[in-house]
């Protein structure tokens, strides 16, 4: 990745696409919009994970997982291609009740910089620093 220096530093970094690196700005590729639907798909699940509309919480679901693979035949998300919307088997909920600060640092660390992305939005916004204060009340 040598041919991608410049004169302020080596632009090794960013998203890349099957070997492609792709170096655009989202403004100047009209993309702006779209990266923040993903950006939203993830802090809305992150929303889920603890009680969100509430001042306080005492948990925080640590993973979605269906059992390991290498067990059995049961239907998982190892053998399962499909939408997250389309799953309708039960999986388990490991949830973290005790304090845990690195967990619940990282998710507000997520919602935190969301919120900024969604400034504009600020009903949105409002409500992922709510959810920072909680996390950060949790840690």
């Amino acid at each position: 990745m040598t041919s991608l220096i410049n004169r302020t530093g080596s632009l090794v970094s960013g998203f890349y696409d099957v070997g492609d690196a792709i170096n655009a700005k989202y403004e100047s590729t009209k993309e702006l919009h779209h990266i923040k639907e993903i950006i939203r798909w993830g802090v809305d699940y992150l929303l889920k994970t603890f009680n969100s509309s509430v001042d306080t919480t005492n948990n925080i679901v640590a993973k979605v997982v269906q059992g390991l693979a290498s067990r059995g035949s049961k239907l998982n998300n190892h053998y399962s291609w499909m939408r997250p919307e389309d799953i309708d088997y039960q999986c388990w909920l490991p949830s973290v009740w005790a304090r845990c600060s690195d967990l619940a640092a990282e998710v507000a660390a997520a919602l935190a910089v969301a919120s900024i992305v969604f400034k504009n939005d600020k009903a949105n916004s409002y409500k992922l620093v709510h959810g920072v204060f909680t996390l950060w009340k949790f840690a």
